[in-house]
This record gives structure tokens, sequence and C-alpha cells, in this order.
């Protein structure tokens, strides 16, 4: 027996082919699970010339285990996995057999095998060993959390979260959802107005509505509102900062207690949501313990959809009392200053920016970007439809909704679907939304997305030729059960992406004749050697000398990916 060749670390290829590049990224995309990577990988080895059937084993503790094979195969040799495993390589059978360890000697992966008939040629053997480090890639990606339930969850809080714009509605809905979600006994919800650091929240008994004022320099809730920050108190009393005089209620000692800020897009607390007691907690029960780390993952997921929900509720109460057209604009803006900002950002071969202009009548265009890890990121754009306060409130809404799943569940089908099912489920959510997703592959250069009713954004490619991409499928909110497909799109060197609103492409001159795409493209070819950033405040630009002499009726969004 001879002695395997040291374990090469984890890399791709330098100079891949673009077209098995681009094969690789669709085949093995980033969030893939990994047992469809070994299916995957087994046959795609099973496809190349000469291979008669190739095999995967799993590492299971320090044993290996087959978990998929394909084609013709002789029996599997678990001697031979293990020796493998160990460092030692078996003689082969006259070139016949190829077998690799996926990973390193502190993190085995699994072992790949490949058999042929006959001994196999060098240039399938290096079309398997390259199919193998873009597997070995994907297999290395952290595993994403068991997400079904999370989803759920957030989906049901959705729904019940929307269902009023009432102050003591929405936190009576959030305290119903809270003790369920973490089996506490009771829960309250404080805001927190940082001008005169006070508590404050909405009680209502039959007709009867009443506010109840706390000082934010007395109580944990007071503190967490101050600092921002969580507190888990196994012991009320023990602890200095809870306000002892203030748990007076008959029957309702606080045992232990979760104190959870939420927060706005700013970062800064703008409520408090206070857990007690959690059941069987001091009863010798089985969460005797108080409340745990399970625990926090349910308010860390429905910290946002709640936050968002709170804070519409807020500004409807604020402004009851205006005119129907004033509180529309006055709360609007409110949504639109906090939910969009321009945005610039650098991505290791990449430049991406986004760009937007509010019309008088304000529209509800969302542009969203989230990094997931050091080889993949995700955005998004949306429509919501409609103009003014509802459509701003729809946007926030989308915003935290988008954003608890989107930390929940890793692939872009089951996202879509999510996505399109909480919509469905609010009742407030009668408004539908236009979405392209798309997440970049930056180790492949890949960009693969899912079109759902939004206008095609275009890639306008180094030589000028133009890509519309429009594969995904419906409009989100319109009909329950929808499936959606990925498209993808290979991004090169000098090719720019830009998506937009309608209200971009549409801005008319006084006669009619609309800015269009052709134009826009046009104007990208010119400008496509200057930054993202540029060319995104260009646009906007070009758009508004247009149609100055029009009136302005549709917001207008743009963003833009340049590959470096």
């Amino acid at each position: 027996m001879s002695r395997v060749p040291p374990i090469q670390p984890i890399h791709p290829n330098p100079s891949p082919d673009p077209e098995r590049a681009q094969l690789a990224s669709e085949v093995f995309y980033p969030g893939t699970e990994p047992g469809e990577v070994a299916a995957r990988l087994v046959k795609l080895v099973a496809s190349q010339s000469g291979i008669a059937g190739a095999r995967f084993w799993r590492v299971a503790g320090e044993r290996p285990a087959v978990s998929h094979e394909v084609g013709q195969l002789p029996e599997a040799n678990t001697l031979r996995a293990d020796q493998l495993l160990s460092g030692v390589q078996p003689a082969p059978a006259s070139g016949k057999h190829l077998a690799w360890v996926l990973g390193n000697a502190s993190h085995r992966l699994g072992i790949l095998e490949a058999f042929g008939d006959a001994p196999l040629p060098p240039t399938t053997i290096d079309r398997v060993d390259e199919l193998r480090r873009y597997a070995e890639l994907a297999l290395d990606e952290p595993a994403p959390p068991s997400n079904q339930p999370e989803m759920l969850m957030i989906i049901d809080a959705f729904q019940r979260l929307n269902a009023s714009l009432d102050l003591a509605d929405v936190i009576h809905s959030i305290l119903e959802l809270s003790t369920r979600y973490t089996g506490a006994e009771r829960a309250s919800v404080f805001l927190y107005d940082s001008e005169r650091d006070e508590l404050w929240s909405v009680t209502r008994h039959g007709s009867e509505e009443k506010e109840i004022h706390l000082p934010a320099a007395r109580g944990v809730a007071g503190w967490v509102a101050r600092h921002g920050e969580s507190a888990n108190l196994l012991d009320a009393y023990a602890d200095s900062r809870f306000a002892a005089e203030i748990d007076r209620a008959p029957g309702c000692r606080t045992r232990n207690l979760l104190a959870w800020p939420l927060t706005a897009k700013n970062g800064k607390t703008t409520a408090v949501l206070e857990l007690l007691n959690k059941h069987d907690s001091g009863r010798g029960g089985a969460h005797d313990g108080g409340f745990t780390a399970d625990d926090d993952q349910v308010l860390r997921a429905l910290s946002g959809p709640i936050a968002a929900a709170l804070e519409n509720a807020r500004r409807s109460r604020t402004v009851r009392h205006t005119s129907q057209r004033d509180r529309d604009l006055h709360l609007a803006r409110e949504v639109h200053a906090e939910t969009l900002s321009k945005t610039s950002l650098h991505i290791p071969g990449f430049e991406l920016a986004a760009a937007y202009s509010s019309s008088p009548g304000l529209g509800a265009d969302y542009f969203d970007f989230l990094p997931l890890n050091s080889r993949s990121s995700m955005a998004v754009l949306a429509d919501i439809e409609g103009k003014g306060w509802v459509a701003a409130t729809g946007m926030a809404k989308f915003r935290a909704v988008f954003r608890a799943l989107a930390a929940n569940v890793h692939s872009m089908e089951k996202l879509t679907a999510a996505l399109n099912e909480a919509w469905l489920s609010s009742a407030r959510s009668a408004l539908s939304v236009a979405m392209f997703l798309g997440l970049l592959d930056q180790l492949h250069g890949v960009l693969h997305f899912i079109n759902a009713g939004h206008v095609a954004p275009v890639v306008i490619r180094a030589d000028g030729s133009v890509e519309r991409l429009e594969q995904g499928g419906t409009i989100l909110g319109m009909i329950p059960g929808c499936t959606y497909q990925r498209g993808f799109s290979r991004l090169s060197r000098g090719d720019v992406f830009v998506g937009f609103s309608n209200g971009t492409t549409q801005a008319a001159k006084p006669g009619g004749e609309e800015f269009g795409i052709d134009r826009l493209v046009d104007f990208v070819r010119r400008r496509g050697g200057e930054p993202a950033s540029f060319i995104a405040d260009a646009i906007l630009e070009e758009v508004e000398r247009y149609a100055r002499d029009a009136a302005f009726e549709d917001d207008r969004a743009v963003t833009v990916l340049k590959a470096l």
C-alpha cells in the first residue's frame, strides 16, 4: 500500500473555466444541504466520460458509511474507506478506481469514489477532481439551523401582528405570541421614550384604555432600554436591577425573568419585551433553570416583526387626530427615512450601490442587503403596491418578515415561498409585492436569482450585450402554494447588474414618451467604467433631467452591482 498525498487546502481552481464555474455554482450553490450536495456530486461524477459509477461516504463519528451511490459499482468496502481516512491509499485497480478524502486531517467531510470499466483518462480525472473541490467548498459551509419551526412561528407572528394598527391590540397580540412560544406565565411590553427617559404602555379593559408610564431609571426593563442589552435573571429578587416594590400583583410573584430589547433599523432601542416565570420553574419541573437559550432564539426571531408592528401602531396613534392626507404623508416619510437609505458597499470582487428618489405621493420601493458568510450575500428588491401610508407601512412589514425569515430559511426557493405564504396570511396585507431576490455566489462569480413579478433587472455585459433576469414565478401575496424557480447569471469583470423600479423606466416627458429600458441600457453602456455608486446616482440624475417637465408620479429606485 502507498501513502495518500497530503490533503490540499480547500480552494477552487484559481483559473476555472467560466462555464464549469457556473455549472459548479448552479449545482453546489450556497445553502445547499450536505445530503443534497453529496447526491448531486455522485450524479455528476457518474456522468463523466469513462466512469461507470460513483459513491459517497459520509463520516459519522469515526466510522464511514455510504450515503449516496449511482451507477455500476463493486460492493462497498468499509476497510478501504477506513484506510483512506487514516491516510493510507489502497493500491488502485489498474487505474479504474479513484478515491478522495474531502476536507482536511482535522475535519473530514466525506469520501468520494469513482469507478471505471477501463483505466480513466487524465481529462476525466481532472474533471472529477474539479467537481470534488467545488463540492468540498459547499460541504464546508456552516450547516444552516433547523428552520421549519422558526419559519412557521414567524409566519404566525406576521399574521397576528398585522391584523390591527391599534396599539393596545398589537400589544395584546405580542403578549399572546411571546408567552405561547416561550412558555412564560406572563409578559409585558413597554415602549421607550428616550427623550423623556421613560417606559410606557397601553392596556385596555373593555372599552376603557389606559396608559402606563414608568421611569426608565427603575427596573430591569428600564436597564435593558437604556443599555440595549438583554437580561436573563434566574432569580429576579437576587438581582439589584429588579424593582421588587413594583412586583406586588397578588399570587404572581416573579421568580425569573427574561427582558429583550426591540430595536429600530438605526440600532436604537424603541421598546422592551419582558417575560416572567418560565412554566414549572422553581417547582422542580423541566424548566427549573429559568429561561433558556432556546427562548433567546425565539425572541431573536420574533423581534423584527414585533418591533415593526409596534412602531407602525405607535405612529398611527401619534397622528390619529391629523387630517387623512397629512397623516399619510407624515407617517410614510418617517417609514421611508428609517427603512431606506443610500447604500454603497464593497464586496470582494464586486461593488454594490443603491439610490432612490421619492415621489411626492411616496410609493414603497424597498432594497435590502444581507451578508450570509464570507462567500455569499443576499439582496432583495421589492415594490409594494400602492402609495402613502398604506404602502409605507407595508414596506416596513415586508422588511421585518423578510429579515426574520432570511435568518432561518437558507434556500432561495423556500424563502420566496415562505414570504408568499406570510404575506397571504396577514389580514392587513391586501397589497401585492413584486420582488427580485438575488444571492451572489462571490466564489464563482454567479448571481442566483428569483424574480417574483418584479420588473426584470438587466445585466449589461462588458462587451455591450444585455441579459434580462426574468426567471422565478408569480408576484407575492396573490396565490397560495406557489413554487418558484431560480435562475443563474454569471458576472465577469466589467459586467454591470442594474435593478430598478417601474418609476425609473416609466418616468415620462409631458408628451408621454417614457425613459424606457433601452435608454437606461444605453446610458449604463456609456458610464459602465465608473464605480457602482456613481452609476446609480447618475441614472437617477439622467431620469430626472429627462422627465423634469412632467409630474413626478412614482418613486425611482436603482440598484447597481458591478463585477471588478
